[in-house]
């Protein structure tokens, strides 16, 4: 996992290694913690390399992955699929059975890729976008402006109207 995101950190498409990866798919997915799969998942999107194996093994471990996983490992996983464009229903509707959770501790940054990831695949996830809106306050109070704009965004692209959260991103720019 180390070396896959040392190598995603430097935009260095290996081929033996994204091979190996795929190659050694399942028992990774189930072996690795969030973490180590995020890690690599996040080097695969950051060199845009689609493999619909290696995220198919992560889907198959959604469960464990959503409830174990912290909220920047997941929203790194969530980002990781909707940067290679794959709308996996079933991975995202597990993440967002997370949305207490998700929407409670998760930072400004953190929502801001999730819902974003969302987004990018065409998910609408209203329960998720719901939560997410009742943070308003804290989301506008501590968010940087590309952090406020994407968050935005995302709610508008998906059609979800929230105007308490939009007049707080309004007032913090």
């Amino acid at each position: 996992a180390n070396v896959a995101w040392a190598f995603g950190r430097i935009l260095l498409r290996s081929k033996p290694l994204f091979l190996a990866i795929v190659r050694a798919r399942e028992r990774i997915a189930r072996d690795s913690n969030t973490q180590e799969l995020s890690n690599i998942a996040w080097a695969f999107a950051r060199n845009r390399i689609k493999s619909v194996e290696f995220f198919d093994a992560i889907v198959g471990q959604k469960e464990r992955i959503a409830s174990d996983g912290n909220n920047q490992d997941l929203s790194n996983l969530v980002w990781a699929f909707g940067k290679v464009g794959i709308k996996s229903i079933e991975f995202f509707d597990a993440v967002a059975g997370e949305r207490e959770r998700i929407a409670r501790s998760g930072t400004t940054q953190g929502l801001s890729m999730t819902v974003s990831a969302f987004a990018n695949v065409k998910h609408r996830s209203t329960l998720l976008f719901r939560r997410v809106s009742l943070e308003w306050r804290r989301i506008a109070r501590s968010g940087t402006a590309q952090g406020l704009a994407q968050i935005a965004l995302a709610f508008s692209n998906c059609g979800h109207r929230s105007i308490e959260l939009f007049d707080a991103i309004a007032g913090a720019m």
